[in-house]
């Protein structure tokens, strides 16, 4: 079997891509909240999930075009799309665990946290594609010797 690292890479990236968005997302505590209770949300319930999920798409449709091509070419194509959408899902895990307001007290939630082990993993799963070879395809054996004419 040939070595198909990035390509599992790519699979478990969007996978986990998928799942972070469902876990919590973040925590809101404010010193005056309906009755005195927090509130938290999970991504797909804030809404927050559309670009994980969009990443993780990016991902399964660039490990199964690689799984089924031996262009180099193609391989090369999808690691660059990879690699984007890496960056995309690393970057918007970035903004919505840093992006808070001031006056209430938003804590990051688990799911932002796998979102962004997600988009590392898609990131560099592409960077494995795009260095990979193409694969070849085995040889077919060479045909035997043509049998010499019979005496005449």
């Amino acid at each position: 079997m040939e070595n198909r690292k990035a390509e599992l890479l790519l699979v478990l990236g969007a996978v986990v891509s998928f799942i972070g968005p469902a876990l919590e997302f973040f925590s809101l505590t404010a010193a005056q909240t309906i009755d005195g209770k927090a509130f938290s949300q999970t991504g797909y319930e804030s809404g927050d999930s559309s670009t994980y999920v969009i990443v993780g798409v990016v991902a399964l449709i660039c490990a199964v075009v690689t799984f089924a091509t031996k262009s180099g070419g193609l391989r090369k194509s999808m690691g660059v799309l990879a690699t984007l959408a890496g960056i995309l899902g690393v970057y918007a895990g970035y903004v919505d665990m840093t992006g808070g307001s001031t006056d209430i007290d938003i804590g990051t939630g688990v799911g932002t946290y796998v979102v962004i082990v997600g988009g590392l993993l898609v990131l560099v799963g592409g960077i494995f594609l795009f260095k990979s070879r193409a694969t070849t395809a085995a040889a077919a054996p060479a045909a035997p010797p043509a049998a010499p004419p019979p005496p005449a």
